[in-house]
């Protein structure tokens, strides 16, 4: 598991990537470390990008460091895994469209 965190007087983001798959070309982490800046939520937490050298690993999507696994916000806050289907009154509906619009102002236009 890999924590990147960061706090000042008035920004801050915490970032939890659960696998092995922490790496991301630098346009994809300026833009989702602009998009956690944005929100300034703590519970931001990824399955992963891409493997050290570029690889997908297990998600042939994550090829060549650009795309990430983010789940969705819960209203617990716990940045555990939310499977929409069995327990949707768990999404936190309101941060999360605030956390895709941001993503998107960032240049995440297919989520």
């Amino acid at each position: 598991m890999y924590r990147t965190l960061y706090r000042n007087e008035s920004k801050h983001y915490k970032l939890t990537i659960k696998f092995q798959r922490t790496y991301a070309n630098e346009q994809t982490w300026a833009s989702l470390l602009g998009a956690m800046l944005e929100v300034c939520f703590d519970d931001i937490a990824c399955n992963g990008f891409s493997m050290s050298d570029g690889s997908p690993g297990v998600s042939s999507s994550h090829l060549n460091e650009k795309n990430g696994d983010i789940r969705y916000l819960r209203k617990d806050r716990s940045g555990k895994i939310l499977d929409l289907s069995a327990t949707p009154h768990e999404l936190d509906i309101k941060r999360q469209i605030a956390w895709n619009e941001a993503l998107y102002k960032f240049g995440w236009k297919s989520l």
